[in-house]
């Protein structure tokens, strides 16, 4: 995962360029059924623990929900907060979690000129979710919602 996407999946890419890098249709989730600018999809063949934002019909977002797919840093779900920070030096603005801090942290990593970014969503020192996109995409802590 890098802050312009993953394997053939770029963001900004259109709802069709995805299914078609995907080599999938999309399904989206039920909380977002009614959404019209934002909606949280997952392809309905392949693999389903990769969502994906698209705002105004363009991709916004790629969470991770698995523990195969790492930054280029080689981060993960499961990493230690240490290594977060020992990956991106003086890099990452660390933030409470909205529900679970002070405990719970938010790692914020953007791009050099600010356009996209990184998140690790952190309890117990240990990376729970991440996710890239643009800038405004990684501030929305709970999807579209």
């Amino acid at each position: 995962l890098s802050f312009d996407g993953l394997g053939p999946v770029r963001i900004g890419m259109s709802r069709q360029a995805l299914e078609a890098a995907l080599g999938s249709p999309l399904s989206r989730d039920d909380a977002t059924e009614d959404a019209t600018s934002c909606e949280m999809v997952h392809p309905l063949r392949g693999d389903d623990s990769l969502s994906y934002m698209l705002l105004d019909g363009r991709l916004a977002r790629i969470d991770i929900d698995n523990d195969r797919t790492l930054t280029l840093s080689g981060i993960g779900l499961d990493a230690p907060e240490a290594a977060v920070m020992a990956a991106y030096p003086g890099r990452l603005t660390v933030t409470p979690h909205a529900y679970t801090g002070p405990e719970g942290k938010y790692l914020t990593l953007l791009s050099r000129d600010g356009s996209r970014g990184m998140r690790f969503e952190t309890s117990d020192a240990r990376v729970t979710r991440f996710y890239a996109g643009t800038e405004y995409a990684i501030q929305l802590i709970e999807g579209c919602q």
